[in-house]
């Protein structure tokens, strides 16, 4: 982030950024969307993504590109939704599910790869592996 000589800046707005992309509504890049000052701006051509709040069929248009990109892209538009229309996060959720869902456009579960699943997961695989070895020995012996 460039500061002009002279502007003051909150700290807190100096720690928020992001490594979102997102298809442009303006432009159609994808390309990284950045904070700056208060308004996230798209880096292809400066868009500011703070004008989807005010317009409902430019935000849905732009939901319905993203969220065709795939799982990753749900992602980016679960968050931008949530801050651009300031939203508590669970409402946001369900609000960009809906949508989704009614556009025919699955989305991963909430919470479908938690980090309990993985720890789980994992712990799965290394008992199996043991398992193996164990078996290996036995049948070996």
């Amino acid at each position: 982030m460039i500061i002009p000589p002279g502007d003051t800046v909150e700290p807190e707005a100096l720690m928020r950024h992001t490594t979102i992309y997102s298809m442009c509504p303006a432009c159609k890049a994808v390309a990284l969307v950045q904070p700056l000052l208060g308004t996230y701006r798209c880096a292809a051509c400066n868009y500011d993504y703070k004008a989807l709040a005010q317009d409902d069929s430019v935000r849905e248009a732009w939901m319905l590109d993203n969220l065709r990109q795939g799982p990753m892209f749900a992602i980016f538009v679960k968050h931008l939704h949530r801050v651009l229309l300031e939203l508590p996060i669970e409402e946001s959720n369900e609000r960009v599910q809906a949508f989704a869902a009614r556009h025919g456009i699955e989305l991963p579960a909430p919470g479908a790869w938690s980090s309990k699943r993985i720890v789980l997961i994992a712990l799965g695989l290394v008992l199996s592996f043991i398992g193996l070895v164990v078996l290996i020995g036995l049948l070996a012996g």
